[in-house]
């Protein structure tokens, strides 16, 4: 099976990678690094004091973040001390940045892994029609979200 190959490389790379980064100074501005990382209204995942930070950009509409999905979640339930920080990167045109919207107003009712999760699981492109229609089928309020974008 190919994609469980792939997905327990990655993981097994992921593992390593503490090991190889505490040999190397991180390149980046410590300044970038702690707005990336420590932004109050960006979601978190995980455990939120966690030592370990993974800072994942994503897009609703990009293929290849639909298939880290599942990785992403795996890594968050194998590592207690992860803590992953995800920003919303909407590349791929007006529906991405609806979806982005979308999920960022349900960060108040804590729903927005449900919607995250289900939004990165639909095959249809992610535009305001399908969207809400994700929305709705998850119970969530609609209005509220529309206001709350």
């Amino acid at each position: 099976m190919p994609t469980r190959r792939f997905l327990l490389a990655s993981a097994g790379a992921f593992a390593a990678m503490p090991a190889f980064a505490q040999d190397r100074p991180n390149p980046m501005p410590e300044e970038l690094r702690q707005a990336l990382e420590r932004d109050p209204t960006a979601p978190v995942l995980g455990n939120p004091d966690g030592n370990i930070t993974l800072t994942e950009f994503f897009d609703y509409n990009c293929p290849h973040c639909k298939t880290m999905l599942p990785l992403m979640s795996e890594l968050v339930r194998s590592d207690p001390q992860l803590r992953v920080v995800l920003r919303e990167w909407p590349v791929f045109g007006p529906g991405s940045e609806f979806a982005a919207r979308a999920s960022l107003a349900t960060l108040p009712t804590g729903n927005y892994w449900r919607l995250h999760a289900a939004l990165l699981g639909m095959r249809a492109r992610a535009e305001e029609a399908t969207v809400m229609r994700v929305v709705r089928d998850l119970g969530l309020d609609e209005a509220a979200i529309r206001t709350g974008m």
